[in-house]
Formats: C-alpha cells, sequence, structure tokens
C-alpha cells in the first residue's frame, strides 16, 4: 500500500485541511450508476440557508426518507465529500436520501450545526417535493460525527414532537 504524501491534518490551517480532505480519493469504489436522480436544494433554516442533496432511485411510487449527516470531525465534509458513500447507500437502499451541509466548526459555534441538521429533517418530514414519502417512515444515519447529529436529531424530535 502507497503512503499517503500529503502533510498530516493536524499539521495545516482549516482551509488547507479542508481542501486536503476535499481531494482524497472517496472511501467506495466501483459504485454502480443506479441513482436515478440528483438535486441540490436550498432549504431555510435558522442560521441562513442549508444545502441538501436528494438522491432519489426508485422513480415509481412512494418511498420512506433517510436523512444522511456526513461526518469530518465538525470541520471536514460535505456533499462532495460524501457524493459516492451516499450513491452507495442510495443504491443498497429502498428509500430517497437527503444529505444535509450542515454549518462546520469552527466558523459556526454550537448550536448551528444542530439548527441545521434539525431544520433539514423537519423539512424531509413534511414531504416536500421530490420527496415521495406518503408513508411519513423517515431515517436519521450519518457517519462519525454525522452519527451523533442523527443521534442528537433523533432525540429532538423524541422531545419536541413526541
Amino acid at each position: 500500500m502507497e503512503s499517503d504524501p500529503s502533510p498530516p491534518l493536524h499539521t495545516l490551517t482549516v482551509a488547507e485541511a479542508r481542501r486536503a480532505d476535499a481531494n482524497r480519493s472517496p472511501i467506495v469504489t466501483g459504485v454502480p450508476a443506479l441513482v436515478v436522480s440528483v438535486q441540490n436544494i436550498m432549504i431555510p433554516g435558522s442560521g441562513g440557508e442549508v444545502p441538501i442533496r436528494v438522491y432519489c432511485s426508485n422513480t415509481a411510487g412512494t418511498c420512506p426518507v433517510l436523512m444522511h449527516f456526513h461526518g469530518g470531525c465538525w470541520v471536514f465534509g460535505g456533499l462532495d465529500t460524501h457524493d459516492v458513500i451516499c450513491r452507495a447507500l442510495e443504491n443498497r437502499g429502498a428509500c430517497t436520501e437527503v444529505s444535509v451541509d450542515y454549518r462546520l466548526a469552527s466558523e459556526h459555534p454550537d448550536p448551528g450545526v444542530l439548527d441545521d441538521c434539525w431544520a433539514a429533517t423537519e423539512w424531509g418530514a413534511s414531504n416536500p417535493p421530490p420527496l415521495r414519502n406518503e408513508s411519513g417512515a423517515l431515517g436519521v444515519a450519518g457517519d462519525s460525527d454525522g452519527g451523533n447529529l442523527a443521534a442528537a436529531v433523533a432525540l429532538c424530535a423524541r422531545e419536541r414532537k413526541g
């Protein structure tokens, strides 16, 4: 296995580290092109618009929604860095996936990140086009800090919506 010639992320500025992270090779390779449509949408959030990306591989009927929160140590990651992962998940699931590009630290203090994820989840639960979720089924998922956000959003749903 070839060693990575780039300097360790902790030795870089935040901007340099984000560029290095964005240029990494995808974790998942050989993803088949089953995703039928991908739409970039801006939705309202408490701190301004929140970018999301909606993946759909099912063109017939209704399907549940999966909200996906990317990882990246709260500082890295986004729609593009996790696109391959989202496509792989969408290809294997029977749902419409919504990837959320929440605000990153250190420029955006708490609770901005959770506010963005909650706003996106409420949007997903309201079943707007292009979502086709007549059943109301909605799940949350994420990797690394995105998993933490998924758990936090689930707890917010329990506390705020019962």
